[in-house]
């Protein structure tokens, strides 16, 4: 669990970032069921108790549903070695949201989708809809794009997440 909590903010400014988060939930899944199979014929003692066989089917369909896409999107931004690509993006709408902590969204059309980008309040109270929002786009080792930085448009373009 705290493994997808502190790569939150990075697979949501990955580019088709739920695509990328489903894809590696299912290779957990099927992980998980190879797991399951395999203590299942050559360990079944851990099956006889039935508290027991609860806790850890649950523990590891919910441990490898979000440990292997955080591991991927680990994965994805920190060895990543490609040049980095400045683009412009105008921002289509503003948004916030969240139940214990405030998050803030800018919504930007990229390669025909719109993208949801979690940023900083300081930079999302310094932007308006419609505007142009100076974006680096690295592409990640493992194929999907992400953006590592905003700049606020301006004619210095300061930097400001």
């Amino acid at each position: 669990m705290m493994s997808i909590i502190f790569q939150s903010r990075k697979i949501n400014n990955t580019i088709d970032g739920l695509k990328f988060f489903w894809i590696f939930s299912l290779f957990g899944l099927i992980l998980f069921i190879s797991l399951i199979i395999y203590l299942k014929l050559w360990h079944s003692p851990v099956f006889a108790d039935r508290n027991r066989r609860f806790s850890v089917i649950f523990g590891f369909l919910f441990g490898l549903f979000t440990l292997i896409p955080a591991i991927a999107i680990f994965i994805n931004d920190k060895f990543s070695n490609s040049a980095i690509v400045r683009k412009e993006l105008i921002i289509n709408r503003k948004s916030f949201g969240g139940a214990k902590a405030v998050e803030y969204y800018i919504y930007c059309d990229y390669n025909g989708d719109n993208n949801r980008f979690v940023i900083k309040k300081t930079l999302w109270d310094l932007l308006k809809e419609n505007q142009i929002v100076d974006v680096n786009i690295k592409r990640g080792y493992l194929g999907y794009d992400f953006v590592s930085e905003f700049y606020l448009k301006t004619d210095t373009s300061v930097h400001v997440n």
